[in-house]
């Protein structure tokens, strides 16, 4: 088996709740605030994404025919953002990196906004 492993790291946009986690529209598990799950897998190329009431990520492609762990990081909006997008753009609220696919820190400097 293969294993996809889902990191969210704490905030405040509903972080009382769990996220779920969904590999190919199917919800195989739920990740709390702050923690890291792993879920397994079949050797396959899937479609991951979390999600909360009306809220979904865009679907992250994984493709675990050639490796047998990926590792994704839920990446949240500002505060604003988030509510404000709760109403008008749900699926921009929390976005998955793959971070095995993410871009080498160059400079010290982080494609990434922390969060």
């Amino acid at each position: 088996m293969m294993e996809i492993s889902v990191h969210r790291p704490w905030n405040y946009f509903g972080c009382a709740r769990k996220l779920k986690v969904r590999v190919d529209g199917m919800v195989i598990g739920a990740v709390k605030a702050g923690k890291t799950e792993v879920f397994e897998v079949i050797a396959a190329v899937h479609a991951v994404q979390v999600s909360m009431d009306w809220v979904k990520s865009p679907a992250v492609e994984v493709d675990l025919r050639s490796i047998d762990r990926a590792e994704l990081r839920v990446q949240f909006a500002s505060i604003p953002e988030s509510l404000v997008y709760t109403f008008f753009a749900p699926t921009k609220i929390f976005t998955l990196v793959h971070l095995s696919e993410r871009p080498p820190i160059q400079n010290g400097v982080s494609p990434y906004p922390r969060a």
